[in-house]
């Protein structure tokens, strides 16, 4: 009985990586998250999220309980590890287990999206113990609907 109490306690440590969970990730897989860009994880969605151009959400779970993490952006259809240029959320302690959201991520004034624009959005986390880890999720812009001032 003990054992099997210790074996359910430590089972969350065994897959102590992070999760997106809005908009949708591409998946996780613990084996090849420390894949850049995307997690190994590196085709697109053909069911890509609509997407604001202002005021976007983003959330996190995360399994690590300390970790650098930063928030990218590449345009386009199948971007590369070099595509991730656009910085949404710039590198921060994430500090604490659980949901980590963001309601208000806006592309910058300065990146031109068109209406029906497809990107990615790439989250790094970098642990106390040194490798990368990457998800991602695929995007669809709705300019038209959001618009922007």
């Amino acid at each position: 009985m003990r054992a099997t109490t210790l074996l359910a306690a430590l089972l969350p440590l065994a897959s102590a990586h992070f999760s997106l969970n809005y908009p949708a990730g591409r998946g996780d897989s613990d084996e090849t998250q420390t894949t850049p860009p995307c997690g190994g994880l590196n085709t697109p969605s053909s069911n890509r999220t609509r997407w604001p151009t202002t005021g976007g959400s983003l959330s996190l779970q995360a399994g690590h309980d300390e970790a650098n993490t930063a928030v990218y952006l590449a345009l386009g259809n199948n971007p590369t590890k070099d595509d991730f240029t656009i910085v949404l959320k710039d590198t921060f302690l994430q500090v604490g287990l659980g949901t980590f959201c963001w309601n208000s991520l806006e592309i910058p004034r300065s990146v031109n999206v068109t209406d029906g624009q497809n990107a990615t959005i790439q989250v790094v986390q970098q642990g106390h113990s040194g490798g990368g880890l990457y998800n991602a999720c695929s995007l669809r812009f709705p300019f038209t609907r959001f618009g922007r001032d």
